[in-house]
């Protein structure tokens, strides 16, 4: 009876193991990797909900238009000279306007290896001068090998000087924890995987000398993401990226791994797709330029904490948008077909 009982614990254990699988340095990206993406919406699916042995199945997600993350490596970005270590990637985000000025092609400089995987730095340009800074604290994701159970948590702190403007910078915290194991589908496939929830807080904050007087923007950040780790994937099979507002979790930007349901994105395509611009309109609101090739693109704006405050088509090549008490900070997503793209804005 024993040793019949020892059998049944034996494989019970056996079958517990099946599934929780562990993520290596060589299922995460490097240089020069291309990972074609899906934008989709949450609405309706149940994505909190986690466990051991856990099926998500989310195979009915919208396809809202394919985009591609390009690992580049930090060798071949205007930042080369802040980052000479060859296992920097960097990886492109949404640009920022303060007041009149611009932060555009901003770049998070990732590190990976054996041990760990985070953020190593960032680079901006202001007035098409390319400015970079290593941090003073890594924004370590989460440490390598990735198993089930696993908890991480760091400090992290950079600084970037911008001549004749300030400085933008920004500190906290970061606790990553796998809380969950089994299996994912999306409309990609599906795979073994491990949920992580990294959730972040702390401040960016930019410092403006405007008119000649020194104005601080303090950006609070307090958001979570919740993604899941499949092997030889390179990228999330499924990310969402929200905020909390009022002690609610906010969804912002929301991809899958890419399918190739439409004809793929060329990069002239991508080019044109991020050639719109936001403005300021002091007092008022913004200002919203776009290429012919961007007509009728529908753009959502959100206030920093995830509230939508304003959703347009584009009819015009310049469009103004009043907004209710408008300083304060602003995200623009345009979805023109096959590409999503995002543009930040400070409005004083």
């Amino acid at each position: 009876m024993k040793r019949f009982l020892s059998v049944i614990v034996t494989f019970s254990c056996i079958h517990l193991s099946i599934g929780q699988i562990t993520i290596l340095r060589n299922d995460l990206p490097k240089l020069n990797d291309t990972v074609r993406i899906t934008n989709t919406s949450i609405n309706n699916i149940d994505y909190k909900s986690t466990g051991e042995n856990y099926s998500w199945d989310f195979s009915n997600l919208s396809n809202n238009g394919e985009s591609v993350m390009e690992y580049k490596a930090a060798l071949q970005t205007d930042y080369w000279l802040a980052f000479l270590n060859l296992n920097y990637y960097g990886l492109k985000t949404e640009d920022i306007t303060i007041g009149g000025y611009g932060l555009k092609d901003i770049y998070q400089f990732y590190e990976i290896d054996n041990s760990k995987y985070g953020i190593k730095g960032v680079g901006v340009k202001f007035q098409d001068v390319p400015l970079a800074a290593v941090y003073n604290k890594m924004d370590k994701i989460f440490s390598l090998p990735l198993k089930n159970g696993q908890r991480d948590s760091n400090q992290y702190a950079f600084k970037v000087d911008i001549p004749s403007l300030g400085s933008y910078k920004g500190s906290g915290y970061r606790i990553t924890e796998v809380d969950g194991w089994g299996t994912i589908t999306t409309p990609f496939g599906t795979f073994e995987c491990l949920r992580t929830k990294s959730a972040s807080k702390g401040i960016d904050s930019i410092t403006a000398n405007i008119l000649g007087f020194p104005i601080s923007f303090g950006l609070p950040v307090n958001k979570i993401e919740y993604q899941w780790w499949g092997k030889n994937q390179k990228s999330p099979i499924l990310s969402i990226e929200g905020r909390i507002v009022a002690g609610s979790f906010v969804p912002i930007t929301t991809y899958y791994r890419g399918t190739e349901i439409s004809i793929p994105t060329s990069l002239e395509n991508q080019q044109i797709a991020n050639n719109w611009k936001v403005l300021p309109l002091i007092g008022k609101g913004l200002k919203i330029e776009v290429p012919f090739e961007l007509l009728n693109s529908e753009v959502n704006i959100y206030q920093l904490d995830g509230k939508l405050v304003h959703s347009l088509k584009i009819k015009n090549s310049i469009t103004e948008v009043y907004l209710n008490h408008p300083s304060g900070v602003y995200i623009c997503i345009m979805n023109s077909g096959n590409n999503m793209t995002t543009k930040k804005i400070i409005l004083p």
